[in-house]
């Protein structure tokens, strides 16, 4: 099996990185498609048995790409190749509907961007010029991607209608785990305060459903008078004013903090100590914060949507709660901090248990591998209908 797979600053997706190293294994040849290998990285692509790194630069990586490629399959030289991000429309649009081609396309979108714009974009706050640019031409990679793929793959069940939304046929669609160095986030130790921490970690603004956060916890925090809130990572600055503004109307005071972005080992420190981990988000692909909770072993309350669902599928250890309901985020948060010891610590070990299991990078480059030989012993697409 030989496939090609497109992905830029690999610095920002280590674990992606490491999953692809463990895909590369799998294969007979696996081709990185790049702008650049960072220096920190180097040791373990050459130590990754397939690997090929391609580093084409990012000025004008899009065409540089379709450009390789066209030259690989020209010659049979390709089994797979799999889009992310939308970087290679242009070559799915070129090949998706041959019924001939010899080679399966496979796209993964890490954020479906039509439900983005059916639940989130409703919602009539201010959502920034650049952000909401960046969604719409997200939005139309997609419609230009996913139509000519022989599958597209989602993080998590219920994105699967998004897609389809496009007019991609539900057979063509599948959902993957997605990825977490679990060595790099982990269980500790850290000492309970006494009074309930409650931590939220991510971009913090309404997107994530930090308006219901700051309405729900002075709530919470009537009940237990010492009650801390932490609210870790940066402010888009376009929340600046509101978030100022809400954070003064919740009464909170002092016991909320808002931090901004934290190093790796504060932010483990946080999430050790943490009573619980709060997740109110209204639209996620598969939230990294949830996972390096659970990994950390801090029980979570989070959004009942597609990409939390996709981290808990059976409602085992996740505490689910719908978007935007407020009343109900304060029983889920009121049965979090009152939980048994012994049920918090089992919630916990099955949290774990279940990353260990489906989440790795390992875990996860094997489901693409079964996917690449399915994908290769059926036709492509065009040649069904």
């Amino acid at each position: 099996m030989r496939a090609a797979i497109n992905l830029l600053d690999l610095s920002s997706y280590a674990d992606r990185f490491r999953m692809l190293c463990a895909l590369a294994a799998q294969l007979a040849e696996l081709w990185l498609l790049t702008d650049a290998l960072p220096d920190a990285l180097r040791a373990e692509a050459a130590a990754a048995p397939g690997l090929r790194v391609v580093a084409l630069g990012n000025d004008r990586f899009k065409r540089r790409a379709a450009r390789w490629l066209d030259d690989r399959v020209r010659t049979g030289a390709l089994d797979v190749v799999h889009d992310t991000f939308g970087h290679l429309a242009g070559f799915f649009q070129a090949h998706g509907a041959d019924p001939k081609r010899r080679f399966r396309l496979v796209n993964t979108l890490y954020t479906t961007n039509r439900g983005w714009f059916d639940r989130v974009r409703p919602r009539g706050f201010d959502q920034g010029p650049s952000y909401l640019a960046q969604r719409v031409i997200c939005l139309w990679r997609d419609a230009r991607v996913c139509p000519m793929a022989d599958r597209t793959l989602v993080l998590g069940p219920g994105h699967e209608a998004d897609v389809m939304a496009l007019g991609v046929p539900r057979e063509r669609i599948e959902w993957l785990p997605s990825e977490l160095d679990l060595t790099r986030f982990t269980p500790g130790d850290g000492p309970r305060s006494g009074a309930p921490l409650v931590l939220f970690t991510g971009t913090v603004w309404r997107n994530k459903g930090i308006d219901l956060l700051l309405d729900v916890l002075p709530l919470l925090q009537a009940r237990w008078p010492g009650l801390q809130a932490h609210l870790v990572g940066n402010v888009v600055p376009w929340e600046r004013d509101w978030l100022a503004s809400a954070a003064a109307k919740s009464g909170l005071g002092a016991a909320l903090h808002l931090p901004g972005k934290l190093p790796r080992e504060a932010l483990l420190d946080l999430y050790w100590r943490a009573d619980v981990f709060v997740f109110p988000s209204l639209f996620e692909g598969s939230p990294r914060s949830v996972r390096e909770a659970v990994a950390c072993g801090c029980p979570a309350v989070v959004s009942d949507i597609p990409g939390c669902r996709g981290i808990d599928p059976d409602g085992a250890f996740l505490r689910f709660a719908p978007p935007g309901d407020r009343p109900a985020w304060l029983d889920a948060l009121t049965e979090a901090l009152e939980e048994a010891p012994e049920a918090a610590a089992a919630r916990r070990a099955c949290g774990l248990a279940h990353l260990r299991q489906h989440h790795t990078p390992a875990a996860v480059a094997a489901r693409l591998a079964d996917l690449y030989q399915r994908l290769r012993a059926a036709p492509p697409w065009p040649a069904t209908r």
